[in-house]
């Protein structure tokens, strides 16, 4: 539990969106979210599923980038993405939970540790977190619009047996 965990908004609006942002808390004890990832959930986005639940929660924990021009050179992002990306950076050796596909090659790129909404999912389901992975799926992509390719909700699932 000692690795710094950051993330992004659309894990954060996935997993409230099942209200299971417990998840998150379970596996991770605590996040760290950059500004604008706040202000795009909280501020901007309070109707977004757990917002309010966001914003009262202690374990999540806005955090200023310091490297402005470094967010600033990562224009073709998200704002969210880019501070996550570069929170990521100045926290060495963290974990940064991204599912924006260009954000992620990004952050591959740049060498950090990236997972995304469905391997969360992946790993909760195996500790025993959720019953279905199948539901928690088709619950995002009903919901959010959540995209997956059928390939690969197909592998995810037989590796979980279901």
């Amino acid at each position: 539990r000692s690795v710094i965990v950051i993330s992004n908004s659309s894990p954060l609006i996935n997993f409230g969106a099942l209200g299971r942002l417990d998840i998150l808390q379970t596996l991770y004890g605590s996040l760290f979210i950059p500004e604008a990832v706040y202000h795009e959930i909280v501020v901007a986005g309070r109707h977004y599923p757990g917002a309010a639940e966001i914003k009262q929660a202690a374990w999540i924990i806005p955090k200023p980038v310091a490297n402005r021009a470094a967010v600033a050179a990562l224009h073709d992002l998200g704002r969210g993405e880019a501070e996550a990306i570069m929170l990521a950076v100045e926290h060495p050796g963290s974990l940064v939970i991204l599912d924006d596909r260009q954000g992620r090659g990004v952050a591959i790129h740049l060498g950090l540790n990236v997972i995304g909404t469905l391997g969360v999912l992946l790993i909760a389901k195996r500790k025993g977190l959720i019953q279905s992975l199948a539901i928690a799926i088709d619950h995002l992509q009903t919901r959010l619009g959540f995209r997956i390719t059928a390939d690969l909700k197909a592998k995810v699932l037989r590796e979980v047996g279901e």
